[in-house]
């Protein structure tokens, strides 16, 4: 494994204690819609009704996006868009299913990796937003996290 995707993992190891660890994590005020209904981040949602989210998308949309599948406190599969359009457009459920690949362009520069097998009840997606690619090793303006859970 190269240095610099250690070094990144690191962060994001660090990122990930640290919003589990407190409940006073800035979710965006703005509305997050799952299954294209606004959806309270504070609670759960059931991973076989799961279809989309989607985030707000600004004006001037040159938000990074970057999707992290975590299972307990470590990252297991992850995905980067160039901008919040491009996110909302993906299908999440097939690749949270292994059913699409992620981003050729992403696993090329930055080695990102499908999920490792299919999400389950327990698992997360952490989204960050910022201004830079690469967003666990630079700020990131926004996170939002999501709990998959069970029937």
């Amino acid at each position: 494994m190269c240095f610099t995707f250690r070094v990144a993992l690191l962060l994001l190891a660090g990122i990930i204690l640290s919003l589990a660890g407190s409940s006073a994590v800035a979710q965006s005020a703005a509305v997050v819609l799952v299954n294209g209904k606004e959806f309270d981040l504070e609670k759960c949602q059931k991973l076989s009704r799961f279809r989309t989210i989607s985030l707000p998308v600004a004006a001037n949309d040159s938000s990074h996006v970057e999707l992290y599948l975590i299972r307990g406190r470590r990252p297991f599969g992850r995905n980067y868009f160039e901008s919040v359009a491009e996110f909302n457009s993906y299908d999440l459920r097939a690749w949270l299913r292994l059913e699409k690949p992620t981003n050729a362009v992403y696993i090329r520069e930055h080695g990102a990796i499908a999920p490792v097998t299919p999400a389950r009840p327990g698992d997360r997606l952490l989204i960050l937003l910022g201004k830079e690619a690469n967003l666990a090793d630079s700020k990131f303006a926004k996170a939002y996290n999501l709990q998959l859970c069970a029937d």
